[in-house]
């Protein structure tokens, strides 16, 4: 959704660059997913656009289509939020999720975010324009979840 896949290995160099960077100027983390036992990388989860000074994050990630609808991004959602609330102390964590996307949305819903709105035409990916529901968490629900 959003993206196209990596035809060049040159591409993946570039994300890996990407990654390194917001960590280096504190405006995400990000986190590679891969199954016990296993260290071939499948995906990756965890924050962008972080705002230290409003207390705020977004959670992002994505899983090879291989392994889609096995708890795997579910198990790795419970860890980031929980990350994001106690250890980064966010008062709010954002996603942005294309409403075709019917496994994110529920995946969110099921961890307590609110659909907050429509950003209509908010990306720009894949050769198109995207809109994007706003979901968010906020520290008082998360709270009242755990």
């Amino acid at each position: 959704m959003g993206i196209s896949p990596y035809t060049k290995i040159e591409e993946t160099y570039k994300e890996i660059e990407w990654y390194n960077k917001i960590y280096r100027t504190k405006t995400g983390i990000r986190w590679g997913i891969a199954l016990k036992g296993d260290p071939t990388i499948i995906g990756s989860c965890g924050f962008l656009s972080m705002n230290q000074a409003h207390f705020r994050a977004e959670i992002g990630y994505e899983l090879h289509k291989d392994f889609w609808r096995r708890g795997i991004v579910s198990e790795a959602m419970a860890a980031i939020i929980q990350y994001g609330f106690e250890k980064m102390k966010v008062n709010r964590i954002e996603a942005l999720v294309e409403p075709e996307n019917t496994a994110s949305l529920l995946l969110l819903e099921s961890f307590n975010f609110t659909r907050e709105g429509l950003l209509c035409e908010y990306e720009y990916g894949a050769g198109k324009f995207d809109d994007l529901y706003m979901y968010a968490l906020l520290m008082r629900d998360y709270k009242n979840f755990i």
